[in-house]
């Protein structure tokens, strides 16, 4: 794996550690890798809006042509 890939998920995962302990109890934990940290914190993201987000990425960086 990258390691550019690797800093960003420690990164991420020390994020999710202060959110975490900020929520405590609060915090819905089902062992997702991203949750929502705005809008209805500690909830999973909606995979619908991953597939949107990684399409028009894939769409910006011209990575496929289908």
């Amino acid at each position: 794996m990258d390691e550019d890939v690797i800093k960003a998920l420690s990164l991420h995962k020390e994020t999710q550690a202060k959110t975490i302990q900020q929520l405590g109890d609060a915090y819905n934990n089902q062992d997702l890798i991203f949750a929502k940290t705005e809008r209805h914190p500690r909830y999973p993201i909606v995979i619908k809006m991953v597939q949107l987000r990684i399409a028009r990425l894939i769409a910006i960086t011209k990575l496929n042509k289908d």
